[in-house]
């Protein structure tokens, strides 16, 4: 494969600000070219999000396959415990095809109204809205139920199931794993934690189906469910089929974020990015566009050899102007939604340093390139970079890549005796103290 066309498609992200995490591209068996951008790299495990349905969907697709589960049983035949002479006939008539297809009665993700109450319950206790079977909508609980029944039948997790199934064999590893719920349910429709060698590998794994599997999987791209015109990538996407996306010639898992495994079954082609578009508009879309039209320009091309991009890196901050001329300033904290008591900016060894009432966090960051880290509020693994912006305030930038994938922000403005931070977080469901929330602190 001619690495020029890898150059320009690197350099097209790099134009365009997006964060890439790690790419690979891979033809009849052979991998042809990969990158990982660091501190990411072949051994770290990503948040793949609603990649994780397509695992469910297989895992699923097998149970049918093996005759221990029939696409027409009602959902509610394997959770009788959630059954009363109250629930609505619309939830006693759903399917497991139904949850495959996302046309169940509900038209929200159910656990997100209560997310106190037992997840995998939710999906039998909401409201429905309308007739099972009839129109989609996009239902992470689905996902979510579907992944706990699995479970159900084999009595093994997910993961284990697709391992003995022939995951294992095609390379997936034993370090991946899918986070659970508060109520200890694996999160079956956003919780896979992977490399993007194991999406490799369970690419690999559905494309040497053959048999009855390979039947459900061909149905699956046939089916095309009719989607609205509003949901994401309304371009390239014709339809959802037992949780994939439905592409022309082929099909995709995607994930929350810029996370991809396209397949294009009859030329052989394996297309995987893993990435964090979350807070860039139209990001995700400009990757799909990006690897759909490396389509056509792989498969006319014949060589085998792998090509390994190296020296690839999360994007860093950089001076917009010269650095003042600080070292270590401390600060006493005003009360604020971090606890924080007082505040330590050492720009000698480009640290800053939290003080709590019983301890003290240190946050990393580099000048011009990103440090990894470890966060020090929540603990998660981050790379951190910071810079002095045009309007006088410092940014640090801290790129969170752990079991939540994000951005966290933080903008300190000095005035005087005093420093105001700003805080910033694009991030699901964590860091909600720091979403726009405000410090301040009086020098010592």
């Amino acid at each position: 494969m001619g690495v020029a066309v890898i150059d320009k498609f690197i350099k097209n992200f790099e134009e365009k600000e997006i964060n890439l995490h790690s790419f690979l591209f891979a033809k009849s068996d052979n991998i042809i070219a990969q990158g990982f951008y660091h501190p990411v790299n072949e051994a770290s495990l990503q948040r793949m999000f609603s990649v994780t349905k397509s695992f469910t969907g297989v895992a699923i697709l097998l149970l049918v396959s093996e005759e221990k589960l029939r696409l027409t049983d009602e959902i509610c035949r394997f959770y009788s415990e959630y059954v009363d002479d109250f629930t609505h006939e619309w939830i006693l008539n759903m399917s497991v095809k139904d949850l495959l297809t996302m046309q169940t009665c509900h038209n929200k993700t159910t656990y997100k109204f209560d997310p106190m109450k037992n997840w995998v319950e939710s999906f039998f206790k909401a409201t429905p809205s309308r007739i099972p079977g009839q129109f989609f909508s996009y239902d992470t609980s689905a996902s979510h139920v579907l992944a706990d029944l699995v479970g159900r039948i084999t009595g093994m997790s997910l993961l284990d199931y697709l391992r003995i199934s022939g995951l294992k064999g095609c390379g997936f590893s034993d370090e991946a794993y899918i986070i659970n719920d508060p109520f200890h349910n694996a999160l079956g429709g956003s919780g896979l934690m992977a490399t993007t060698a194991d999406l490799y590998a369970f690419a690999k794994f559905i494309c040497n189906f053959d048999g009855r599997l390979k039947q459900l999987i061909d149905e699956a791209i046939s089916l095309q469910t009719t989607i609205s015109t509003n949901d994401f990538h309304k371009q390239h996407v014709t339809g959802y089929g037992y949780h994939f996306w439905v592409l022309t010639n082929g099909f995709m898992a995607f994930g929350m974020g810029g996370q991809y495994i396209i397949i294009y079954p009859a030329d052989e082609l394996i297309l995987i990015i893993t990435a964090d578009t979350q807070g860039y508009i139209g990001a995700e879309q400009f990757i799909l566009d990006s690897l759909v039209k490396l389509h056509p320009v792989l498969i006319c091309d014949n060589s085998t050899k792998s090509v390994e991009f190296r020296n690839l890196a999360i994007r860093a901050l950089h001076d917009e102007i010269p650095p003042q001329q600080f070292r270590t300033i401390k600060y006493r904290c005003k009360s604020n939604s971090w606890d924080v008591v007082a505040l330590e900016i050492d720009f000698l060894n480009n640290r800053i340093i939290f003080c709590f009432e019983s301890h003290a966090q240190t946050l990393h960051f580099g000048r011009g390139e990103n440090i990894p880290d470890t966060c020090a509020f929540h603990g998660y693994a981050i790379c951190s970079s910071g810079a002095w912006l045009k309007d006088g305030t410092f940014l640090v930038c801290c790129h969170i890549l752990d079991e939540v994938k994000g951005t966290l922000f933080l903008q300190f403005s000095f005035q005087d005796h005093e420093v105001f931070v700003f805080s910033k977080k694009i991030a699901e469901d964590c860091y909600e103290e720091f979403d726009k929330a405000f410090l301040v602190g009086c020098k010592c």
